[in-house]
């Protein structure tokens, strides 16, 4: 080994420790957020948005789900009256 192979390899006796297996996991899941980031942005910005679909999933996703919204708190109601009623008899009013 020549002597500026030896000045760039790190000495073999000392070993940093190896990282906690739940920091590696925070470090992984970090890095594919990052990485979903950098390719949203990426898409978001590669072309201009198509304004009708656009148009067309804002009524999809609002307008035509709005009866199992109500559906919903409908239901929603009705348990909350009935538990409603059984702690306004316990107390009488």
């Amino acid at each position: 080994m020549t002597g500026a192979e030896a000045a760039r390899t790190p000495d073999s006796g000392v070993r940093a420790a190896p990282l906690p297996t739940g920091v590696v996991a925070l470090l992984d899941g970090l890095g594919a957020v990052a990485l979903l980031t950098r390719d949203a942005v990426h898409a978001a910005l590669r072309r201009a948005p198509e304004w009708r679909t656009i148009a067309e999933q804002l009524e999809q996703v609002g307008w035509r789900s709005l009866s199992i919204v109500n559906l919903t708190a409908f239901f929603t109601g009705m348990v909350l009256a009935l538990q409603l009623g059984t702690y306004m008899a316990r107390f009488g009013a």
